[in-house]
This record gives structure tokens, sequence and C-alpha cells, in this order.
């Protein structure tokens, strides 16, 4: 999935692209570029990952860093069910 999503976004002309495999390492990512010239445009997560979901990550980045004005997108292939 993150394969297909990196073609499609440098397709659409977003030429600086940094993948993670875990939710660990994309907090990790933010950490490390907090506050860089590498500077963090927005970040495209899953909502289900193996050492987490989507919403964990996006608590711990909100909590830690308090970047409130960053994007956060987030994606599933699973199906979201939902009662009547």
């Amino acid at each position: 999935m993150r394969v297909l999503l990196g073609h499609d976004l440098t397709r659409l002309g977003i030429t600086k692209i940094i993948f993670a495999k875990s939710g660990n390492e994309a907090f990790g990512i933010v950490q490390k570029n907090r506050g860089t010239s590498e500077q963090i445009d927005f970040i495209l997560t899953d909502m289900m990952m193996a050492d987490g979901t989507g919403i964990e990550l996006t608590q711990k980045i909100r909590r830690t860093f308090i970047l409130d004005d960053l994007p956060i997108v987030m994606i599933t292939a699973k199906p979201i069910v939902t009662g009547k």
C-alpha cells in the first residue's frame, strides 16, 4: 500500500516522501525532523498498524509536539462497520 500511495503522490508532484513501516517509526521521524529544515508538510497514516492505530499515532504526535497545524490524513483498506 505504501508503494502504491508513493507512486500516486509522486504523480501529483510530491517529490519528497518519507515512508515508515510502523507508528513508532513514524513518530521517530516526526521527532527527528521537528525544528529542522526537513519540515514535514503532512502525514498520511493507516488506521491499522502492527504497533497501534493511526488514531493513537495522531494523539501521540499532538500530545508530544503540539503540532495542531500539521495535517494528518488517516486511511484504511478495512471496512468500517457502524451500528444502526
